[in-house]
């Protein structure tokens, strides 16, 4: 099962012991929702698409969505596991370039590791334990603070990159222009699902838009707008007491069957049955 936190508000961390327990073994399964950062407490291997990769103590590793990692020997690693989902981080541009820069996308060894600014006790004090706090404390302050404390390890992450790579390999061109394409479509999405409609605010074609999407993002811009639309969708129907028609209004659907269509076609099931449904791992 998903933790309470990452269901309900797309975020969670947790020691390597209670995602065992969680997980059977396992690291989280991602998706096309969840990122992921380990903070490695001793040396340990991960298996990455069947390949070994050896990571040490203080190492923080970035795993970005959809790449299916997994440990080696349990018993003798031990490591703190941050995942969350894109709409739980991207608050503004500034995220959104960060959640497409390559910490997590592109990079040539697929996940990008780099040693952590402090040690593993500065972790838990400053990131464990103060989250620990403000959720038992001041529980309507504790979602702006896991905000800051996924910014922090992901800047550090950014600046190791910057360090060793300038401005970085990818065209940051593109990368722009696929930004702002998110951008835009956090504001419009209830209001258009063309890609022309997208690519006519940024002056490119709707080809060369999915051509950056693929590049960057790794699908196209159709199946960005797509999975936009789907994961508000579900998100509404399974967490809002709102009805199926409000949330088909909400979402900018005129039409109880065009509606229905669409999440059958790109889930399999129809709005009533999704809203019945206990979430499942990717």
């Amino acid at each position: 099962m998903i933790s309470d936190d990452l269901k309900n508000h797309g975020f969670s961390i947790n020691s390597l012991k209670k995602l065992v327990d969680i997980h059977q073994g396992k690291l989280p399964p991602t998706s096309l929702d969840y990122f992921v950062i380990l903070w490695i407490i001793n040396d340990t291997t991960l298996i990455l698409e069947k390949e070994a990769l050896s990571v040490e103590k203080n190492d923080l590793v970035y795993i970005g969505p959809g790449k299916r990692v997994e440990l080696v020997n349990v018993e003798k690693s031990d490591m703190y596991v941050v995942t969350f989902s894109a709409s739980f981080y991207e608050k503004s541009a500034k995220d959104t370039f960060i959640l497409n820069s390559e910490l997590f996308f592109g990079h040539e060894d697929e996940i990008y590791v780099t040693k952590a600014i402090g040690s593993a006790e500065d972790f838990k004090s400053l990131i464990v334990e103060r989250l620990a706090m403000y959720k038992i404390k001041a529980n309507d302050l504790y979602l702006a603070v896991a905000h800051n404390c996924i910014e922090s390890l992901l800047l550090d992450g950014l600046l190791d990159l910057q360090t060793k790579n300038g401005i970085g390999r990818r065209d940051y061109s593109s990368l722009k222009i696929v930004n702002q394409f998110k951008v835009l479509l956090q504001k419009n999405y209830k209001i258009d699902r063309r890609v022309s409609f997208y690519a006519d605010l940024l002056h490119i074609t709707p080809r060369r838009l999915s051509e950056m999407s693929e590049e960057i993002l790794g699908m196209s811009a159709k199946q960005v707008i797509i999975d936009k639309v789907l994961k508000e969708g579900l998100l509404m129907l399974k967490h809002t007491p709102l009805t199926i028609t409000e949330v088909m209004y909400e979402l900018g659907f005129k039409d109880e069957g065009n509606f229905s269509a669409f999440f059958k076609t790109h889930t399999g099931s129809n709005p009533k049955e999704l809203r019945l449904m206990e979430p499942e791992l990717n």
